[in-house]
């Protein structure tokens, strides 16, 4: 099944579970106190219980077959999306703290150490990627590892002249020309700083400008 056959069809069942909770409400109007509820009424009632399951189900089998087919970026935004929804933050010193300190692990780091990098390998270690090392702690070392794009995608690396990495999520034309939303680890909530000395860094969608960027990159495998 390719994707869009997927896409169409989940939309199908997504509307059928609206169609099935509504017709479902309307069945067990005849479910209160004054009415001893008949045989063929609760047949009806378990009818379309049993059909809004089925939707449901769908809707959730669609979805799955949906993300399998994802490309890797885009799984790997999924991670990051993730750990910005999570507000994973540093607690207890810079560069520390429990889900901050995973995801050091994850790319094989020591807690305590720079950690935008290991979150962009973090990332992509969830997706499912075989070609991260542990370089990728190093943003040097990532702009040398990955493919340059000229235009990123949701979920290609971007790095930026001030020593950091994050994955690219969009264009924000609203903002004006050249702005674009990055997910980012080991970083603040303003300015270009990525790494406070004082703690408190943590995982967030930020604005960012392309005068900032040295480059777009993608990860292939």
């Amino acid at each position: 099944m390719t994707p869009a056959f997927l896409t169409r069809s989940l939309a199908g069942w997504r509307r059928k579970v609206a169609y099935r909770k509504a017709k479902l409400a309307a069945v067990r109007k005849v479910e209160h106190a004054d009415h001893k509820i008949t045989t063929a009424e609760a047949a009806h009632i378990n009818k379309w219980k049993a059909l809004l399951a089925e939707a449901e189900r769908m809707v959730a089998r669609r979805e799955q077959q949906l993300a399998a087919k994802a490309p890797l970026r885009e799984k790997a935004w999924a991670q990051m999306q993730r750990y910005i929804d999570m507000k994973v933050t540093e607690v207890g010193g810079n560069n520390h703290g429990v889900e901050v300190e995973k995801i050091i692990r994850a790319n094989g780091g020591v807690p305590g150490e720079a950690w935008c990098g290991d979150t962009v390998a973090a990332c992509y270690i969830a997706a499912g990627s075989k070609s991260v090392q542990r370089a990728w702690a190093s943003v040097s070392w990532l702009q040398k590892l990955l493919m340059r794009l000229p235009r990123p995608q949701r979920g290609d690396v971007v790095t930026y002249i001030f020593d950091h990495t994050g994955l690219f999520d969009r264009w924000a034309p609203e903002k004006g020309p050249g702005f674009f939303w990055a997910g980012e680890g080991n970083t603040g909530n303003s300015g270009a700083a990525s790494d406070s000395l004082t703690g408190g860094d943590g995982v967030k969608l930020k604005l960012r400008h392309k005068d900032q960027v040295a480059g777009f990159w993608r990860v292939r495998s």
